[in-house]
């Protein structure tokens, strides 16, 4: 097991699908289903849930203890500062990121990029090509505190763009991926009730209490059926990154 840190960013206030990350997925909710799968890979104790100070969010402490892996407790919108503070509290110099939208994330590529950044000593980094929602992020945590001195807005729940758009940061993606898992063009994130049906639909076909990705593509290619019960949900937009006056000049033209 690699001795990564994975954080596991979640909150309970979700308004297009109501609870989501406790939502049901065979004998698990969303993101016990996600902390087990993550543990093929991970060692529980550097599996980190990061979560708000909010009453909502005890329920998710709640899941963290019973799951025996720790949990972080910080800013409800700021999710770079929450970040930030996990990273500090729990020493780590680079740590991967998740988040429970995503049941499906593949451990194994987990680990594949986290050598991967440290290897190439980036300062954020991802993968492409992997169907949409089953990949991570790594993030150097000193170039996160570099970013957290730019931006100009405490609403970072979408935060990668920092780092990619910012003149500042080593940004690479990897991109090592066999032809079966090679399909960015399905959505396996759980955002709305239709993504949340294909994401259940899949685990009831595959019959496997811990399917791996492999699995859930041949289930795939087997049933193209499936790829129509979301095939017309778009990800949300989200806001441009909003940095400082004094470093407009760091952001990097289109």
């Amino acid at each position: 097991m690699t001795n990564a840190k994975i954080f596991i960013t979640a909150r309970l206030k979700s308004t297009r699908l109501k609870l989501k990350a406790i939502l049901p997925l065979g004998n698990y909710t969303l993101i016990s289903f996600l902390i087990k799968r993550l543990s093929l890979v991970f060692k529980k104790k550097n599996i980190i849930l990061i979560t708000s100070k909010k009453s909502q969010d005890k329920r998710l402490v709640e899941i963290a203890r019973n799951q025996g892996i720790s949990f972080f407790c910080g800013h409800a919108d700021d999710v770079l500062l929450r970040m930030s503070h996990a990273a500090k509290k729990n020493k780590v110099k680079n740590f991967l990121i998740c988040t429970a939208d995503n049941p499906y994330i593949d451990p194994i590529f987990a680990e594949k990029l986290y050598k991967f950044h440290i290897k190439k000593k980036l300062d954020m980094s991802t993968i492409i090509n992997l169907p949409f929602g089953t990949f991570c992020y790594a993030v150097n945590t000193k170039a996160l505190n570099k970013v957290i001195k730019i931006k100009d807005t405490q609403n970072t729940e979408v935060w990668g763009d920092y780092f990619r758009k910012i003149n500042k940061f080593k940004y690479e993606v990897y991109d090592k991926i066999p032809k079966l898992l090679s399909r960015p063009d399905i959505r396996l994130t759980v955002d709305v009730k239709k993504d949340y049906q294909l994401i259940k639909e899949i685990y009831r076909l595959v019959k496997k209490d811990m399917p791996t990705l492999v699995d859930i593509m041949k289930c795939v290619k087997k049933n193209p059926y499936l790829l129509k019960i979301n095939f017309k949900v778009k990800q949300k937009k989200y806001m441009p990154i909003k940095v400082k006056k004094k470093y407009q000049n760091l952001i990097i033209a289109k």
